[in-house]
């Protein structure tokens, strides 16, 4: 995936297309509970690649592998569906979409309420949205996980705000 993700980079877009292409054929062979896990990663560098898309898309395959795992592996399931919620933040995937993978499955969101409302505060923080992000992190009962969402929204503001700054200073000198 880093190959793909420097091919794209450096404006081989159809080699990095043909690598992440690859990849995933190589991940159709795994039958294991990690393979939601493995599409997960290549999602990410797909949006990091610029692919959006293809990112979309395979995130959706993750979901799908997730969902099909047997009633008997519903943990499994759990943690697949949380673990491709929180890739999806970091690909910078919209909240509503966070949201929707979360709401896949009534166990993922019961007693989850604080993770879930998390991801949410940094999937809005990483869109810029900032009083929904806030909004999102004030309604949360876990210090632990207010914390991370207070840190990721002002992570996010610094990246956003220092941009900003970078570009000012020089006219100010």
């Amino acid at each position: 995936c880093l190959v793909a993700e420097s091919q794209a980079k450096v404006g081989f877009e159809k080699d990095a297309i043909d690598t992440f292409a690859e990849a995933l054929s190589r991940i159709k062979r795994r039958t294991d509970f990690k393979r939601s896990d493995d599409l997960c990663l290549i999602a990410i560098a797909q949006a990091k690649a610029g692919f959006n898309e293809d990112a979309e898309i395979t995130f959706q395959k993750a979901i799908d592998t997730a969902q099909s795992y047997p009633s008997y592996a519903a943990d499994s399931r759990k943690h697949a569906l949380r673990s491709i919620a929180e890739a999806q933040v970091k690909a910078g995937r919209p909240p509503e979409e966070v949201r929707a993978t979360i709401q896949e499955d009534e166990d993922c969101r019961d007693g989850y309420e604080a993770l879930i409302l998390c991801l949410i505060a940094q999937a809005h923080a990483n869109a810029g949205q900032f009083p929904q992000a806030l909004s999102a992190a004030q309604k949360i009962s876990d210090e632990f996980h207010k914390s991370a969402a207070f840190c990721s929204i002002a992570e996010a503001q610094a990246k956003i705000y220092g941009a900003v700054l970078n570009r000012a200073l020089p006219n100010l000198v």
